[in-house]
């Protein structure tokens, strides 16, 4: 997860705040209600977004530019479909799997692995592991040659991408992924992170009925995503239509300041 320090607003120049790359995954998974999606409620501390309702994920960390033992598409597969070099590309996804196991302790591997499933948290062989990625004393890529395992990068669809407007203290270009959890899949999240006050799974229409009550607060990404969801008639079906990469924002291209490392 992307760690928070102590910003005050009003000291920082809205146009000078670089563009970070980020990724944010949204779990899915069909019920007799309909699609749900696992979703957060962030903690109001947070700098960024505090107190809304999000999907898991953060920014790219040094760390995703290590290079994933992986079973699914490489950077240049990965390069085509994000419309990003593949340097970029591959870092996003490292993100991507990295931030899935940080904050809903899913290991998106070959062979699967969550710590929910495992034990939990308390007696979970995958725990330990857990807090090293998170606390930056190894790298995923690490992790994973640590215990002979794949990043199965596979089950990743690409959704869509959105950038923060000027105005926010901190400004993310953010590739949002999707993944199919099925009946009597060894990965289930839990939610064990300190970024968030709340985490479950969802009815997309309950959220978006909440919204309309001002009851939860909502980032234009997620809202438009509850609201696509909330017209889904099964995960498949959703994850199956053609994603929409363009970018999605008021920014012009070659106005965006990036952060050093990234094109």
């Amino acid at each position: 997860m992307a760690h928070q320090g102590h910003v005050h607003p009003e000291q920082i120049d809205p146009a000078s705040v670089p563009v970070t790359d980020a990724a944010t995954i949204l779990l899915l998974r069909d019920s007799e209600h309909g699609v749900e999606v696992f979703s957060i409620r962030r903690a109001a501390s947070m700098v960024f977004a505090g107190g809304v309702i999000a999907f898991p994920g953060g920014g790219v960390d040094p760390s995703d530019y290590d290079r994933l033992p992986t079973a699914g598409p490489d950077g240049s597969e990965w390069s085509s479909k994000l419309g990003i070099e593949p340097a970029r590309a591959q870092a996003i996804v490292s993100a991507a799997v990295r931030e899935c196991f940080e904050e809903t302790g899913m290991l998106l591997t070959s062979p699967a692995h969550s710590i929910s499933y495992d034990g939990g948290p308390e007696r979970s062989p995958w725990a330990p592991w857990r807090s090293r990625v998170d606390s930056h004393e190894i790298s995923m890529g690490e992790m994973l040659r640590a215990n002979a395992l794949l990043a199965d990068t596979g089950r990743l669809v690409e959704l869509s991408r959105w950038i923060t407007p000027v105005g926010p203290p901190r400004r993310y270009d953010t590739f949002f992924f999707g993944i199919e959890l099925s009946a009597g899949d060894p990965h289930e999240p839990d939610g064990h992170c300190g970024e968030f006050d709340d985490s479950g799974w969802s009815r997309p229409k309950d959220m978006l009925d909440a919204f309309a009550r001002s009851e939860v607060h909502l980032l234009p990404p997620t809202l438009a995503h509850f609201e696509e969801l909330a017209a889904a008639k099964s995960v498949r079906g959703y994850l199956s239509r053609v994603a929409t990469m363009a970018l999605v924002n008021n920014d012009l291209p070659g106005q965006i300041p990036r952060t050093p490392g990234h094109s």
